[in-house]
């Protein structure tokens, strides 16, 4: 974590604090950094984002898994994040009555932006499912979230 932090020269990092309890305190000697338990708490991780970002910078880096090669950065700029969350929005045409529903965890593109990201922006409840419980029965599991459009949620994914 720290050789990724330091390579991305990372402001802010909002780290699964479930995933690995070792990797917040690592993390805190790097940068600032933030559990997702803690941003959803305090509501927004903004108090720890530097002030003045011009419009097209990179919002985030995301990291590939390294399972092939070296993990490997790809630069996010907030208008491709916030243009790819309205695409989806767009398609799927999300209400206030919608829970967002993933296996995926956030280290994957769609877990981190067509879920995590997504239910922030459209201020959706979201439901995480481990990939194995989901594998083991989908629909069941999505119906026992409380997702109201069980089938849309299926074929959108």
């Amino acid at each position: 974590m720290k050789q990724i932090i330091d390579q991305s020269r990372a402001g802010l990092v909002v780290v699964d604090d479930t995933y690995d309890p070792s990797i917040p305190d690592d993390c805190r000697e790097a940068a600032s950094c933030l559990t997702a338990t803690e941003v959803m708490a305090n509501g927004s991780a903004s108090a720890a984002l530097p002030a003045d970002q011009p419009h097209g910078a990179p919002a985030l880096i995301q990291y590939s898994s390294g399972s092939t090669r070296a993990p490997r950065g790809v630069a996010l700029s907030d208008a491709a994040v916030i243009s790819n969350i309205r695409g989806i929005g767009a398609v799927l045409e999300p209400t206030s009555t919608d829970v967002v529903v993933s296996w995926l965890p956030v280290s994957h593109d769609m877990g981190l932006i067509a879920s995590l990201l997504f239910s922030f922006y459209w201020g959706l409840p979201l439901v995480f499912l481990s990939p194995l419980t989901f594998v083991v029965k989908p629909v069941a599991r999505i119906a026992s979230a409380r997702a109201p459009h069980v089938s849309a949620a299926l074929s959108a994914m």
